[in-house]
């Protein structure tokens, strides 16, 4: 025999040797597998229900911790930067910048009201009087906002931060009508809420207009 030939006879052999070895390993543990998986199978089961009983408990414990209206303090920072107020604004004009016409549309149109929305549902009215407190607090940054955000808007060279700044405005009037503590106040703030809704998302779609228009497509 050639050196190639006696090479493929040793693989060979060593092929089937390993191919028994491992039939004999399979067949010995085959029993004991089948037995281990038979009883994890139970312990398994009784693992995961318990596990989804914690957690379900958890979701429950962490719900009632967050809708705890008595304790307000965990919402201020949220709706602030929701509404927007000033000083917590700085997110609105790069997310218009970045988004494309429809999202800026979805933001200004819907999700800022999220904010004033929010004011109202878990602050204003479950609370009232506790928080006539931050009344005068509230009202200057919401004025603040208004003026400046205003200032801005004439220089700004792009329309759609323009719109963001010109929101950031609204929104204050929306806040500063939420704030009176009175019925004409809430539903000056909730019609300020809608109209803007419709102009702002109406302006944007005009831009994108204009825009396709000026690029000939």
């Amino acid at each position: 025999l050639n050196v190639s030939t006696a090479v493929a006879v040793e693989k060979e052999v060593a092929a089937d040797s390993l191919g028994e070895l491992f039939n004999h390993t399979r067949s010995a543990f085959l029993p004991y597998v089948a037995q281990a998986t038979e009883e994890l199978i139970p312990l398994t089961s009784h693992f995961y229900q318990g596990i989804r009983k914690s957690a379900i408990a958890t979701l429950f414990t962490f719900i009632n911790t967050l809708y705890d209206l008595s304790n307000p303090q965990p919402w201020v920072p949220g709706v602030a930067v929701k509404v927007p107020l000033i000083g917590v604004h700085s997110w609105l004009p790069r997310a218009h910048t970045a988004a494309p016409t429809a999202g800026s549309m979805l933001l200004a149109a819907v999700l800022l009201k999220l904010g004033t929305y929010g004011v109202v549902r878990l602050l204003v009215g479950p609370l009232g009087d506790g928080w006539r407190t931050l009344a005068p607090l509230v009202g200057v940054l919401a004025v603040i906002g208004i003026i400046w955000a205003g200032l801005v808007c004439l220089v700004e060279p792009s329309l759609k931060r323009v719109i963001a700044y010109s929101s950031v405005a609204h929104m204050g009037v929306v806040t500063i009508g939420i704030f009176t503590f009175n019925q004409q106040g809430l539903s000056g703030a909730l019609f300020t809420m809608l109209a803007h809704g419709v102009v702002s998302g109406a302006l944007l779609g005009a831009i994108a207009l204009g825009f396709k228009a000026a690029a000939g497509e």
